[in-house]
């Protein structure tokens, strides 16, 4: 009997197991040109799979989080909103670590595709409205504090 209920429990424990796409990363720095900085936990999504799923199916966001995409390469960058239940603010930053653009307020469930202005090999997803309570802007500045090489992410920059 002991050895069913530990079948069962096993069998259990990966549904009953938060399953996120991405893995967190550590903290991303907002730095605007009068110095104020935004810090933000972040998940990283890295691979196409990820890139996919993004923040799909997700209810809520806390504050201070975001999720970066990482791409390997410098191009236009699309996205849309469809399963994606929260509204967001979609920062574009290039490779030099700066915002080129910036996507307020993505309507949630909506399959119109948004794109980057220009190439970019960043996108950071926050809560909608955070771009204008922070004062994040074009031109600001991003640093990602990494520990550790994450995806041939630039460190401590």
């Amino acid at each position: 009997m002991a050895i069913v209920v530990v079948i069962i429990l096993a069998l259990a424990v990966p549904v009953l197991v938060p399953q996120h796409p991405a893995h967190v990363g550590p903290a991303v720095q907002l730095i605007s040109d009068n110095g104020n900085v935004t810090w933000l936990n972040v998940e990283i999504a890295d691979t196409p799979g990820e890139h996919a799923q993004g923040l799909m199916n997700r209810s809520t966001m806390s504050a201070d989080s975001g999720m970066l995409f990482v791409f390997t390469n410098d191009e236009r960058r699309y996205f849309w909103m469809k399963n994606t239940l929260i509204p967001l603010d979609m920062i574009f930053i290039d490779d030099r670590l700066t915002i080129i653009d910036i996507h307020k307020n993505a309507t949630p469930l909506n399959e119109t595709v948004i794109a980057s202005s220009e190439p970019c090999r960043y996108v950071l997803e926050v809560n909608g409205g955070m771009c204008e309570a922070y004062g994040v802007s074009i031109g600001d500045h991003v640093r990602l504090d990494f520990d550790n090489d994450v995806s041939g992410l630039p460190q401590d920059r």
